[in-house]
């Protein structure tokens, strides 16, 4: 009477020496091909931004002039900030107004919007349109972004209350002779967005309620907060 025969030898794990390496070798082919996919169509994507943006820019910045207050222009904008400051301190309402000169004195004499000298001009103020600003803007371009490029032109701008801080939204851009597409100006970071834990800047901005626009002015408007 013949041996009955032996079970194939275990690996481990419950694997026999009789298993294929076939199911690995697809899941491994499956992969390398989506990822292959997904490169590709990153880069074809990528280098049609790439030469969209390259259509409205410029290789280098425009020289975008800077405002020289006078004594006068200082001194005013300097008390207007300090009514500011003094409303949120007392806790109480007020409605200061703030020009197109105004806007530029700040960018020129404080150390928080010291980037933005050179960049940035304030044209003037517009309750329809915007606050309307000279701009030379870098932005990245070329393969994985190294590049920078330059959108030098005019941006018109919304001041809003956002959460803790102030920001300005791009509401359109004009570049001459150019145009820009409609989905890049409404993906425009918002400019000006205030660190809410600045030093004095974080007494004032929890007390600001609106901040809007009124013909030719940037109204920022304080409340009081009742005691609860």
């Amino acid at each position: 009477m013949s041996e009955p025969a032996s079970p194939p030898e275990s690996k481990g794990d419950g694997e026999t020496s009789g298993s294929s390496p076939l199911p690995g070798c697809i899941i491994l082919i499956t992969v390398t091909v989506i990822f292959a996919f997904l490169v590709t169509l990153f880069t074809v994507v990528f280098q049609k931004q790439s030469k969209a943006i390259d259509a409205f820019t410029e290789a280098e910045a425009a020289e975008v002039a800077i405002f020289e207050p006078t004594p006068e222009q200082i001194d005013n904008v300097n008390r207007k900030m300090e009514e500011l400051l003094s409303a949120a301190v007392i806790n109480e309402m007020d409605r200061i107004l703030f020009s197109a000169d105004d806007l530029n004195t700040l960018i020129a004499t404080r150390e928080i919007l010291a980037d933005m000298r050179g960049q940035t001009l304030v044209i003037g103020i517009d309750e329809e349109t915007g606050i309307e600003t000279q701009m030379s803007q870098p932005l990245r371009s070329g393969f994985l972004r190294k590049g920078i490029r330059y959108l030098n032109g005019t941006f018109f701008l919304r001041p809003e209350k956002a959460g803790k801080t102030v920001l300005f939204q791009v509401e359109a851009i004009e570049v001459p002779e150019k145009e820009i597409p409609d989905g890049f100006v409404g993906s425009y970071p918002a400019f000006m967005k205030i660190d809410p834990e600045l030093p004095t800047v974080d007494q004032v901005l929890p007390k600001i309620e609106r901040v809007y626009l009124e013909g030719d002015q940037l109204v920022v408007e304080t409340r009081i907060n009742l005691p609860k």
